[in-house]
């Protein structure tokens, strides 16, 4: 009678596929990089623009407050924003030699 087959170790069916690599030279290998979607930070961009394009035509119609409001929700998505700060001071500029004509704003 055969004796039987000793049993094999197989490994746990939640081992890790090895990741893709990317062959550099014969003998240097790098890893693969992650896709990112390169759509993020466009759709960031068009926001903040079209948000920047309100706040110019609130202005533009001597509605400051609306124009304020909107550069500083840019800010909430980029504190870093040279435009929105820029359009911030331009309607606080425009809203005060508004008030200091006696115009009326809205």
């Amino acid at each position: 009678m055969p004796s039987p087959e000793p049993a094999t170790a197989e490994a746990p069916a939640t081992a890790q596929k090895p990741v893709a690599v990317i062959k550099i030279a014969p003998s240097i290998t790098k890893p693969a990089k992650a896709l990112v979607p390169t759509d993020v930070p466009d759709a960031m961009s068009g926001k903040i623009t079209v948000l920047l394009a309100k706040a110019n035509s609130y202005i533009a119609n001597g509605q400051y407050d609306k124009a304020i409001a909107t550069a500083e929700s840019v800010l909430e998505l980029d504190p870093t924003s040279k435009g929105a700060k820029a359009m911030r001071s331009k309607a606080k500029a425009k809203q005060m030699d508004a008030l200091k004509s006696g115009s009326s704003i809205e």
